[in-house]
């Protein structure tokens, strides 16, 4: 037998979840950054890993165990020799038409199907085969707590080995070589089965019945009898925590890629934890502090958290997520089944999963704004919340974490909280709610200042007087970077990436052309057709010609007209969520191709947590073009701090729109930034946290 059956279940858990933010990476800058990407993949994941478990019951049941592992080997193989041509997938352009849900759910499927399926399988069924074998006397459910170590390690290398090292085509040479090292080591764990003299392979009983999500189980390892519907909902409340959570932060506290690792990573050493000895030993105090952390959180969302970001909005939910998987995936270990069930019961945990996943990204964003559409008068935070699954999930998970008269009181309280909680308004009223894949707008009016404001979770997305002026005011004021750059130049063709209220048509004229590209339909509703925001409409009324279109941003600019651009506007951002693919050095290349010879492209680099300027201006060197860069605060009435950069073609045209002038500066480039291209792009490196710590941010301006 394999001397280490932990060997092959950690390389597999370490490719399983290494694949997880690979196929993240690439997709989410395709379908405009929103956490939303994440969610499904997540929810993809969490079914293929149901199929992965299904699978396992399946060879589990054969009664030759010689004939499984053949079987399996012949899986494998093809998963591995697959794999090159299937993950190019990944790299496919969404097809116009077709919802992002269905995309993404279509193309993880092609491109890692397979291979996530045989990975899922290794851990149940080096279990199983363990426990077949007549010497073991491992305690073999306690390598589900050794697979989730790994799989955190997966995470951590992946984030900060594997992608700020290695091109993403590298990267998934990098991860099949780690994942068929993995499923052929766990085909080993059966040779001891069938080695001569046991040509036929060891028989066992057939497990039964046929279906895994309705088992006959046998006499539980512990006390309490062990039932399939416990173990689902444990699951499920689990799972829900983790899907809340990450669209929690996304809409409430900031969204980038990097941010969707660290519930994941606490939530697989939750489960960890819960599958350990120290879990038993423990079990009354795990579940005090469970309910502690839940209800701690619970009673900061509704009674404390405001919209101005405080230090506990990002701490609080993932203490939280921590406690309540913890405790239920205790649970979850006290109530299992005999070691030769525990391929059936790793299908019913998934299975809770996948259900989690699809009511966060199927059920909520079809169906929350049809269901809150006639109450916006309404007060209750549980009706009005942008991410109504969080409070939600801690109360499930309070539920079935309680144990005992008092405690399950406590949990009652906190439905009770949860159901009785008013939201705040701050003073605005709501006007407009409707949540989709992209994200939960808001339109809100501030009557103190007379202005109506578009908002996505608790950024800012534009606003408008509704002085009647219309006149440009945020980040597009006069008094603005660009604002200033648009006075000299006096654009008459202009494409912009991202459409916000529409703001920048405020600056359009009679015989001018703005194009706008979005992504997102909702916001091209909400800014043309609902009434609230008249930047569009005013444009058109002053004999402008206004066209929105719908898609990815690069790839319509690619269908647009060359050399006829005067200004392209990079602003595309949801949240702080960077799409990397349109500030790469191919994306910017392709947009010198549309811009005229006196052309601009104006990128929007304000941010909380990425430094983009330096990367930008490598990108603008390396194409020979000039750039500059502004800072401003909010010096003026109705507008808002920001920072822009400017690229140019020569110094000619810089010094005719006076970037070469103060305010505009141009400070050196530091060592060690390089350019993010289509294949490779560190934004771990780009971090402030990490620019500062590295000196690799332009000098103090």
């Amino acid at each position: 037998m394999l001397k280490s059956p932990a060997l092959p279940i950690g390389l597999s858990a370490v490719a399983l979840f290494a694949l997880e933010p690979f196929v993240g990476k690439v997709l989410l800058p395709r379908m405009g950054g929103t956490p939303m990407v994440w969610n499904t993949c997540v929810m993809v994941f969490q079914l293929l890993l149901l199929l992965g478990y299904w699978y396992s019951v399946q060879l589990s049941r054969m009664h030759d165990t010689a004939a499984a592992t053949r079987r399996h080997a012949v899986v494998v193989a093809i998963a591995a020799l697959s794999w090159p041509l299937t993950v190019r997938a990944l790299w496919m352009s969404p097809w116009p038409g077709v919802s992002p849900v269905t995309w993404i759910v279509g193309v993880c499927v092609v491109a890692v199907g397979l291979p996530f399926v045989v990975l899922s399988a290794t851990s149940p069924l080096v279990q199983v085969w363990l426990a077949r074998h007549a010497d073991t006397s491992t305690p073999v459910h306690r390598l589900y707590a050794v697979s989730n170590i790994a799989s955190v390690g997966g995470l951590l290398l992946y984030v900060g080995v594997i992608e700020p090292l290695a091109g993403v085509r590298a990267q998934s040479w990098i991860i099949w070589a780690i994942a068929t090292a993995g499923a052929a080591l766990a085909v080993r764990v059966a040779t001891p089965m069938t080695t001569p003299g046991n040509e036929t392979g060891t028989r066992f009983p057939e497990l039964t019945p046929a279906s895994p999500l309705d088992v006959a189980l046998p006499a539980p390892v512990v006390g309490q009898p062990a039932r399939p519907v416990l173990w689902f909902f444990l699951s499920f409340a689990a799972s829900l925590c983790l899907f809340s959570v990450n669209t929690y932060l996304a809409t409430d506290v900031a969204s980038f890629p990097l941010l969707f690792a660290v519930p994941l990573a606490i939530f697989l050493l939750a489960f960890a934890a819960g599958f350990s000895a120290w879990a038993e030993r423990i079990g009354l105090w795990l579940h005090f502090a469970a309910m502690a952390a839940a209800g701690t959180a619970l009673w900061y969302l509704l009674r404390v958290a405001t919209p101005a970001t405080s230090v506990l909005d990002l701490p609080m939910p993932l203490l939280a997520l921590a406690g309540l998987v913890t405790a239920l995936a205790a649970r979850l270990a006290h109530t299992r089944p005999h070691d030769a069930a525990l391929p059936s019961f790793y299908t019913i945990i998934s299975a809770g999963g996948v259900a989690a996943g699809m009511v966060s990204v199927l059920l909520l964003p079809w169906g929350w704004s049809r269901l809150t559409a006639p109450m916006h008068d309404w007060t209750l935070m549980l009706v009005n919340s942008a991410v109504p699954e969080y409070p939600v999930a801690l109360v499930l998970g309070l539920w079935l974490v309680a144990r005992g008269w008092p405690m399950r009181f406590v949990a009652a309280v906190g439905t009770i909280f949860v159901c009785a909680a008013t939201e705040p308004t701050y003073g605005m009223e709501r006007l407009f709610e409707a949540r989709n894949f992209y994200g939960t707008l808001r339109v809100q009016r501030d009557p103190s200042t007379l202005t109506s404001r578009l908002k996505n979770g608790t950024t800012l997305h534009g606003f408008e007087v509704t002085d009647g002026s219309g006149q440009a005011t945020s980040y597009y004021h006069r008094a603005s970077p660009i604002g200033q750059v648009i006075t000299r130049l006096v654009p008459h063709h202009v494409m912009a990436m991202g459409l916000g209220v529409g703001t920048l048509a405020a600056y359009a004229g009679r015989g001018d052309q703005y194009t706008f590209l979005e992504i997102n339909p909702l916001v091209e509703e909400v800014a043309s057709r609902s009434g609230y925001f008249s930047f569009l409409r005013r444009a058109r009324q002053r004999g402008a010609s206004v066209d929105v279109r719908l898609g990815d941003g690069r790839l319509l600019a690619a269908a647009l007209p060359d050399g006829q651009w005067d200004l392209i506007v990079l602003d595309a951002f949801s949240s702080d969520s960077i799409p990397v693919h349109l500030l790469t050095e191919e994306a910017m290349r392709e947009y010198t191709h549309k811009v005229s010879p006196r052309g601009v492209i104006a990128v929007h680099v304000s941010n909380r947590f990425f430094d983009l300027g330096p990367m930008v201006a490598t990108i603008a060197e390396s194409l020979g073009w000039r750039w500059a860069i502004q800072s401003r605060s909010e010096e003026e009435a109705d507008e808002t701090a920001s920072t822009w950069m400017m690229l140019v073609r020569d110094e000619s045209v810089a010094a005719g729109l006076g970037l070469t002038e103060s305010p505009w500066e141009r400070p050196a480039i530091p060592k060690g930034v390089e350019s993010w291209t289509d294949d490779w792009a560190n934004l771990l490196g780009r971090l402030k946290i990490v620019t500062e710590r590295f000196n690799t941010r332009f000098e103090q301006q």
